[in-house]
């Protein structure tokens, strides 16, 4: 397969390349709740031996969450895209250990747990998102119908959060997700069910209202992409040593690097002996509390 979350249009093209569509489960697997989960219901979770997996919309979001829920579950794991490439990697691999293993577990995530990843929760605590967002994220929930443990009937249980602000997305972007949300039968829903749905609510976006660039004709004036800024290359403080060296060895040094958000009005500094297109990140960007 190539995603859950093609639209008519793509589907039409594929099949004129005669690739073949496999159709969806139509077994239930997912209870919908369009309703807050709170951090001491996730440690109820936790104490009922599920796997428990929180989506946030921005890292800020799943920082803030992971330190609330770690007073409560010390081995609450939170895994997102700001992290230095070899502790990501490492965070990564354990975090699919865990959900592999028998026994309770608590992940706080971003986007990153959308992509093609091997890991299924018991519960999902999602903060409102696109729709083809959402539809990635539910995947993640009793992928395998390992929910049954619990009890022949036994759904995933969704949880559908307002976050405190748009970003990264758009209004429109929550507005239909809003809409699609509320038009979810509520009853036990299968993956056929969401797929269903996602192209009933399918919007008719173009390209230009996603695309700055396209959107200001044969023209392309400077703006963010995304209303919070955007990212750059840096090196922690104190890897900075080890990166000069490897450097010097002539060996990689990717695995130092990690993106830090840039600020316009008070830009992170710049160290002279590295590449001038990397930026220094102060130490606390280690932890991700």
């Amino acid at each position: 397969g190539i995603t859950a979350t093609l639209d008519h249009n793509r589907r039409k093209d594929l099949k004129n390349f005669e690739v073949r569509e496999i159709p969806y489960d139509p077994q239930p697997r997912y209870a919908l709740h369009d309703k807050p989960h709170t951090d001491q219901e996730i440690l109820k979770d936790f104490q009922q031996n599920k796997k428990v997996l929180v989506v946030c919309n921005t890292v800020a979001s799943a920082r803030d969450r992971a330190r609330r829920l770690k007073k409560l579950i010390p081995d609450t794991v939170c895994w997102h895209s700001r992290f230095k490439l070899d502790d990501r990697l490492k965070i990564e691999h354990d975090t699919l250990q865990k959900f592999q293993q028998p026994g309770p577990q608590v992940v706080v995530t971003t986007q990153v747990c959308e992509r093609s990843l091997d890991i299924s929760a018991d519960v999902l605590v999602t903060e409102i998102a696109p729709i083809s967002s959402l539809i990635q994220r539910i995947g993640r929930c009793n992928r395998f119908g390992e929910c049954s443990r619990f009890g022949p009937k036994q759904m995933g249980d969704v949880y559908f959060v307002k976050p405190k602000n748009k970003n990264p997305y758009t209004k429109h972007d929550h507005a239909a997700a809003k809409k699609w949300i509320a038009s979810l039968p509520q009853q036990p829903l299968s993956r056929h069910d969401l797929n269903h749905a996602m192209l009933q609510h399918a919007t008719s976006t173009t390209t230009a209202h996603n695309c700055p660039f396209t959107d200001q004709g044969g023209y392309a004036y400077t703006q963010a992409y995304r209303q919070d800024g955007y990212t750059v290359t840096a090196v922690l403080e104190k890897d900075i040593p080890t990166f000069l060296k490897l450097t010097q060895n002539h060996q990689p040094t990717d695995g130092l690097t990690l993106p830090i958000l840039y600020n316009n009005d008070k830009p992170p500094p710049k160290d002279p002996r590295l590449p001038h297109y990397y930026y220094v990140a102060q130490n606390h960007y280690d932890n991700f509390a």
